[in-house]
């Protein structure tokens, strides 16, 4: 059995959820709904999403924003810490923080006539 991690799961449309889950690859797959997908964050927190959710069509569900680039991110995501050894590690409270001030609706946007918030997470540079 896997070791439990801390997490935070964002799902289109939602508002973000932490949670504890199974530190394995499956689990985390089942969240995003595919293959995954490592984008590394400030503070060394880890987004992890659907990397074919755009060829998929998956509704834009979080966009990341720092400098002058705009990434927009399709399907749910998952956010996870890595530690030195760039092993996937569970969040500590000041990440779980950093991501709760950071997180927040920007706008809404529509997929299969539904409409929905789209949220934005400032990256900085």
């Amino acid at each position: 059995m896997s070791k439990m991690i801390k997490v935070v799961v964002k799902r289109t449309g939602e508002n973000h959820d932490f949670c504890e889950l199974e530190n394995n690859l499956e689990m985390m797959q089942e969240i995003v709904g595919g293959y995954l997908e490592a984008v590394r964050l400030p503070n060394d927190i880890v987004l992890w999403c659907n990397e074919e959710g755009l060829i998929w069509g998956l509704p834009q569900n979080i966009v990341l924003m720092g400098g002058n680039k705009v990434t927009p991110i399709h399907g749910n995501v998952l956010f996870t810490s890595v530690d030195i050894k760039g092993k996937t590690i569970g969040l500590d409270d000041k990440q779980i923080v950093w991501l709760n001030n950071n997180i927040k609706i920007i706008g809404k946007a529509v997929h299969d006539n539904k409409e929905y918030f789209v949220f934005g997470l400032e990256c900085g540079e």
